[in-house]
């Protein structure tokens, strides 16, 4: 795919791993929708380092929870930079449940915004006309016992990817990275990784060895169906 003057969606981009990859993606030239739920503010901060690298960028807000917002996501990201190229399903929940204490509801909520909503987001990308790139961003661990219904719904992501790359082809690449360790988690800020078995290569990523996986997957014209492991090999054992 040719660079320039295509147009990304990258779903919870406001902050951590998200706004990375925005800001990385417009360096090379990428109109960029910045999207997020609750967080204007640090939404706010990604498009003014966006914007830096002179490309087109808006911040866009949506409740992935319920299918009216996702498609209204793709209209509204779609009347400010225009027609979708790339979409990055990144944005996902991340809680904190057992077998014993997970409810029902919280299995229907993480399956919404984790699995539904990138499938809605995709159905309402294709067009069988144009070329276009999905990417969606999952984790190298799905079985979590402390984590549970988190855990099942990224186990699922993989059966999505592989199932979109069929429907979606032959202009359409659909691929999956599974992270590792990268940053901690958001409601555990200050984890130390001494006690984390990391993998082969003993440490955690850097982030640019995630946006140079997304950057390839892009410009790679072939490759559909995958799931790249971005993990050091902790898959592996």
């Amino acid at each position: 795919m040719k660079l320039e003057n295509k147009n990304v969606l990258i779903t919870g981009a406001a902050n951590r791993i998200g706004r990375e990859i925005a800001i990385s993606l417009s360096k090379l030239g990428f109109n960029i929708g910045i999207h997020y739920n609750s967080s204007e503010s640090s939404a706010n901060q990604t498009l003014k380092l966006v914007k830096k690298n002179k490309v087109e960028a808006s911040i866009i807000q949506s409740d992935l929870s319920n299918e009216k917002n996702c498609i209204k996501l793709i209209k509204d990201t779609e009347k400010k930079i225009g027609e979708i190229s790339i979409l990055i399903n990144n944005a996902s929940t991340f809680k904190k449940n057992t077998l014993e204490n997970t409810s029902s509801r919280e299995i229907e909520e993480d399956f919404y915004v984790n699995l539904i909503a990138p499938f809605i987001l995709c159905k309402a990308i294709f067009r069988k006309s144009n070329k276009g790139k999905v990417i969606n961003i999952s984790d190298w661990k799905t079985a979590r016992t402390n984590r549970f219904s988190y855990g099942v719904s990224k186990a699922a992501i993989y059966g999505l990817t592989k199932s979109l790359s069929l429907s979606m082809a032959p202009n359409y690449q659909v691929n999956e990275i599974a992270l590792g360790a990268i940053l901690p988690p958001a409601d555990a800020p200050n984890r130390k990784t001494e006690s984390i078995n990391l993998g082969p290569i003993g440490r955690t990523a850097k982030i640019e060895e995630v946006t140079s996986c997304i950057e390839m997957l892009i410009k790679n014209d072939f490759i559909t169906g995958e799931r790249i492991f971005v993990d050091g090999g902790r898959h592996v054992y």
